[in-house]
């Protein structure tokens, strides 16, 4: 799991099974650091309830000192009483360190690549019912420095090491009591070019094997709240295609299960989240089903919305098939393909304007309406590249990023 430094975090909702009471746990992690923390970074936060910052049951962050690891925990709000920065030991750069904290029979003990570091009685009454944030301890402060975490797992009622030891030599496995176990090797909806530092599933948005492409699994969102947003509020992420006359093309495999009379999106598109047509925060990119007909709709630098429509069974749409779809733009003519054939062509009558809060949503709109029930694959945004000018044959096998 790559953080870039940035503001990256994982977050994991409150449970019982991250409540170890007064009992034996184990906590340990695989970190490769490429940057040197600045002082109380935090890698691992457990308990934001209370308003996020009152207090936690373990705090594992980078000490202000040199390049060691501590430990702090506490159960009652604003004070440390349990013991104050235990030493988990020193890492290195540019390599992966093993960390380890394990407690047993009131004894806590801190290990950095198999060596014991600290010991200390402890028997406090960890308890505390929130959940766990990687990367940050309140979802905005002290984030963790680039790097990349691997096999992050929680032991409830078991103290896995005891004394020196050997760091594992293969992935990790969910052993007896294990309670949590992020190995970082089985995410089925990823971002392959890797530019994308946030990818979120609203409601339950996830993989379904009922119909695929050219992969075992496809996205699926049902049609009542699933989607997935992605760059949202990021600089650095392609939130918007087209500004300015900037070439682009967006391009998709999709499996629509909706009559097109029931109005809903149409592969990827931008906006803020608001509604509306603004450079604030409103929509910037739609295609969409609506009364019979299909939609293109984009925000214009002449401040208001252009529209383009076409007739889904003229155009070549059909439901409950795999097609392939693709719109482009070369800066003066938009063109949308389904399974190669171009489908609908026009000169788009203004040049396309940036909204300034914006994120790509994909299986409703960005306003959280005109929900999909569609399995996607192959979701590609190319910004500065027109990939296809005329009638193409469609991707023969899985894209590989």
């Amino acid at each position: 799991m790559y953080f870039d430094g940035s503001g990256d975090t994982l977050t994991i909702p409150g449970d019982v099974s991250y409540q170890f009471g007064t009992g034996d746990f184990t906590i340990e992690f695989w970190w490769y650091p490429t940057i040197t923390p600045n002082h109380h970074q935090t890698i691992l936060f457990q308990n934001f309830d209370n308003g996020d910052t009152a207090y936690s049951n373990w705090l594992i962050y980078k000490s202000t000192t040199n390049n060691d690891l501590l430990l702090y925990s506490t159960t009652a709000a604003n004070q440390w009483n349990v013991h104050s920065a235990l030493s988990i030991g020193s890492f290195a750069l540019n390599q992966w360190n093993h960390v380890a904290i394990t407690r047993e029979n009131g004894t806590l003990k801190t290990f950095m690549n198999g060596n014991v570091n600290s010991t200390v009685a402890n028997t406090a009454d960890y308890s505390n019912s929130g959940g766990i944030r990687i990367s940050t301890y309140n979802g905005t402060a002290e984030p963790i420095a680039q790097g990349s975490l691997s096999d992050i797992r929680l032991v409830k009622g078991t103290a896995v090491y005891t004394a020196d030891f050997t760091p594992p030599t293969a992935p990790l496995t969910a052993i007896t009591n294990t309670s949590l176990l992020l190995s970082g090797t089985n995410a089925g909806i990823i971002d392959k070019s890797q530019s994308s530092s946030q990818l979120i599933l609203d409601a339950d948005t996830k993989c379904s094997s009922t119909q695929a492409k050219y992969r075992s699994t496809a996205i699926y969102t049902d049609g009542t709240g699933d989607r997935i947003r992605f760059q949202v509020e990021n600089s650095k992420l392609v939130t918007s295609w087209g500004v300015g006359g900037q070439p682009f093309t967006v391009e998709w495999w999709q499996y629509d299960e909706m009559p097109y009379t029931t109005n809903h999106i149409v592969g990827p598109n931008t906006g803020g989240g608001a509604g509306g047509w603004n450079t604030t925060n409103g929509h910037e990119w739609l295609t969409f089903f609506s009364g019979s007909n299909f939609y293109l709709q984009y925000f214009g630098t002449n401040g208001s919305y252009n529209t383009i429509t076409g007739t889904p069974s003229t155009m070549g749409f059909v439901q409950n098939q795999w097609q392939h779809i693709a719109h482009t733009y070369d800066g003066t003519t938009w063109k949308f393909y389904i399974d190669g054939t171009e489908a609908l062509s026009s000169n788009l009558p203004n040049v396309p304007q940036a909204v300034n809060v914006s994120f790509v949503a994909l299986g409703a709109m960005p306003d959280n309406a005109y929900h999909a029930a569609t399995y996607y694959d192959d979701v590609r945004i190319t910004k500065g590249l027109v990939r296809y000018t005329s009638s193409f044959t469609p991707p023969t096998a899985a894209l590989q990023g």
